[in-house]
């Protein structure tokens, strides 16, 4: 299979920033998804951690690893506005070769405090998702940066979720939470260059192992 038929779906949850307005409203996902530490941190204004805009810069990263690479990416999100989860599936699931292609949702997670860490979604069952999120799950692993969340209970680190874009994708699909915005640690992780270039070819790199192990 040569990489420029093999197509990878990316999205990135929630929106963007509109430029239009003041921080926090110029988050067109605001007040939601979003979390205001209470330090001397910026982020993204403020103290602010937009997570629809850290998913952009993560996705849009590993989008031009894979484009370099020679892979066929198609983006279903919006810069500035937050798609709605059925436009982008209906997008995916247009595309006729389901077998030549893979989607990976980009996300950030939130939780009470002391939640922290990295995990990996697919639908519940087994199905090739199950293979695209190992393959994820142990290059990011490999990364040192996050507590690793994992759930061993059916022989693989992903967790099942019902999720709208796991269980309504024609292809096969995943959904990664990229460690805890509402976590000062991992939010520093989430927010530096070298943690989203880290996260960025972590994603690539388990990508191309599950190419070439359709290729084999």
């Amino acid at each position: 299979m040569n990489k420029d038929r093999f197509t990878i779906f990316l999205d990135a949850g929630h929106g963007g920033l509109n430029p239009k307005f003041h921080i926090p409203h110029r988050y067109t996902t605001y007040p939601s998804k979003c979390f205001q530490h209470n330090n001397n941190i910026q982020y993204h204004g403020y103290g602010w951690f937009f997570e629809g805009v850290f998913n952009r810069d993560l996705a849009n990263l590993l989008e031009a690893k894979l484009i370099t690479e020679g892979f066929n990416v198609i983006k279903l999100y919006n810069e500035i506005d937050d798609t709605p989860l059925k436009a982008r599936i209906i997008k995916a699931n247009n595309y006729k070769n389901y077998e030549q292609a893979i989607l990976v949702s980009i996300h950030g997670n939130a939780g009470m405090k002391g939640a922290n860490g990295w995990e990996i979604f697919t639908s519940p069952g087994n199905s090739k998702s199950d293979e695209i999120a190992t393959y994820i799950y142990d290059e990011v692993k490999n990364t040192n940066l996050f507590r690793m969340r994992p759930d061993i209970t059916e022989g693989d680190p992903d967790k099942e979720a019902n999720f709208y874009v796991l269980t309504q994708s024609k292809v096969p699909a995943v959904l990664s939470e990229n460690g805890f915005f509402t976590d000062r640690n991992d939010s520093n992780k989430m927010f530096s260059k070298e943690g989203q270039e880290k996260l960025a070819d972590a994603h690539f790199r388990g990508i191309v192992k599950y190419f070439l192990y359709l290729d084999v």
